[in-house]
């Protein structure tokens, strides 16, 4: 997926991260507006991320991203206070309602 290939007018920036390991030390090194993770990562789960920056006191929105959201993966997922648990499309419209949807989230002030 690639919003910036198909929203080049995007005012949003992404750092990319596909580890639990980087990634917390990117949220560890600066604040972010948003975290969209996924479910699953080489070195972990989505989870494991969203209970890192829960714990670090960032309450920033954490969209989860997975090929299938199960009911116990939404329960589990839950425990974050995720904004969205998207199933993943790499299709335009999809990317189209994921840039659509953060851009709301960041005008609302987030949570």
């Amino acid at each position: 997926m690639n919003i910036e290939r198909y929203r080049p007018d995007s005012a949003l920036h992404f750092v990319i991260v596909d580890t639990v390991d980087g990634a917390q030390d990117m949220i560890d090194a600066q604040d972010y507006d948003a975290a969209i993770v996924d479910w699953n990562l080489p070195d972990g789960l989505g989870t494991d991320l969203a209970k890192y920056i829960r714990g670090a006191g960032k309450d920033m929105p954490i969209l989860f991203l997975s090929g299938v959201f199960t009911p116990d993966r939404r329960t589990e997922a839950e425990h974050y206070a995720p904004s969205a648990c998207l199933e993943k499309d790499f299709s335009k419209e999809h990317v189209e309602n994921l840039h659509r949807l953060i851009q709301d989230m960041l005008k609302s002030g987030g949570l």
